[in-house]
């Protein structure tokens, strides 16, 4: 069957309402070959129908209705969506996972933004950054940190804990301050530790472990030798005192 320009136009559009810039262009580049030339060579009626295979109604009509849910929970300011979304944007805004650090660099931008709308709207009234939050719960990583999200904190405020493993001098947590920077501290120091807060947020995104838990942050204060330290750990990396 012959491409024609009107079909190549509205893949175009629908390319460019899901986010495809690139193809949206190609195809949109092809619609006005088509309207100079009166056709296209073989192997461009073959790319186009490849591109043009990857775009359908039924793909517009659900990121549509995706987009119409966020607006609806954003509205409404829905408690669970509002601090789903404070998690999603503390990881992708701290970018201190590196296993995926292009990803997360890509979003970041994102996350920024999304971050400081929430902030505002908590007391106020913003218009939803629908592209900005879509884009993040877009992610390959949002399946894993939901489910980090979903795994039920452990441990609570007020809990004595101790680290887990017993080699080393040192062991690696994230600073209570000046940006959450990673760094290595004297395991013995925090040999007696309290939870002074479950963060809701995740540096990490990993599986979570079905005994020691999830990659869920926590505020640890130590006590050794009349000072007091504090620093972010992941639950997988503590235990209760005995």
């Amino acid at each position: 069957m012959t491409i024609t320009r009107t079909q190549l136009i509205s893949k175009s559009k629908i390319a460019l309402e899901l986010g495809k810039h690139r193809d949206s262009d190609v195809l949109s580049d092809m619609a006005e070959n088509l309207k100079k030339w009166g056709n296209l060579t073989p192997r461009q009626e073959d790319y186009a129908r490849s591109l043009m295979e990857r775009y359908s109604d039924d793909d517009l009509k659900e990121l549509r209705g995706k987009r119409e849910k966020i607006k609806r929970d954003w509205d409404n300011k829905d408690e669970d969506f509002v601090k789903w979304l404070d998690f999603v944007t503390f990881f992708f805004a701290s970018a201190n996972c590196k296993r995926y650090e292009y990803h997360i660099e890509r979003l970041r931008r994102q996350a920024r933004i999304v971050r400081t709308c929430l902030e505002t709207h908590e007391v106020g009234c913003v218009p939803c950054p629908v592209e900005d939050i879509g884009a993040l719960l877009d992610s390959k990583l949002i399946d894993t940190l939901r489910d980090t999200y979903t795994a039920p904190p452990k441990y609570t405020v007020g809990d004595l804990m101790c680290l887990r493993g017993r080699t080393g001098q040192y062991f690696s947590a994230w600073t209570a301050q000046h940006g959450s920077r990673e760094g290595r501290f004297i395991r013995e120091s925090f040999q007696i530790c309290i939870i002074t807060e479950v963060v809701n947020g995740t540096f990490r995104c990993k599986n979570v472990h079905k005994t020691k838990g999830s990659s869920r942050l926590y505020r640890l204060k130590a006590f050794s030798g009349g000072q007091t330290a504090e620093v972010l750990i992941e639950e997988d990396l503590i235990k209760p005192m005995k």
